[in-house]
């Protein structure tokens, strides 16, 4: 008679919190779009075919993605949409990457002013990385 095994669920459960909690958790943070550096970089980089595709790949649902490239979110929070919440490190630069049905975004983590933000060209360089590292990343999970 064959034995039956329990196999415990490896999907682990997410967190989920209120609104409120989650803006705790995450602190003070600005859209990436604010740095003058990655509107520029945005303008250069997405401009033909190619880069409009990569632009797609960064702000779709990534979801599963994320799952796969960072594991687990952090927690997950309800607004207009269920959001999931990611905090990623590059380059000494602190992120906070937000996906689900409305598609992906990403925020610096900070406690810089939002005037100092944006003057800030270092910071908007390493967020240009991570965004060009991710691109990658996410085309060959794709694949």
């Amino acid at each position: 008679m064959p034995r039956l095994y329990y196999i415990p669920n490896m999907t682990a459960r997410i967190p989920t919190i209120d609104m409120d909690d989650a803006f705790t958790r995450i602190g003070n943070s600005h859209s990436i779009l604010n740095n003058q550096t990655i509107i520029e970089r945005h303008h250069r980089a997405y401009a033909d075919a190619t880069g409009i595709k990569e632009q797609f790949i960064l702000t779709q649902n990534n979801l599963k993605q994320f799952k796969k490239l960072f594991g687990p979110p952090e927690f997950s929070y309800q607004s207009e949409y269920r959001e999931y919440v990611w905090f990623q490190q590059f380059e000494g630069v602190h992120l906070a990457l937000f996906t689900g049905e409305h598609g992906t975004a990403y925020e610096v983590v900070s406690d810089q002013t939002h005037e100092e933000f944006s003057q800030d060209s270092i910071t908007g360089e390493i967020v240009a990385r991570f965004l060009t590292d991710l691109t990658e990343r996410l085309h060959h999970k794709d694949q």
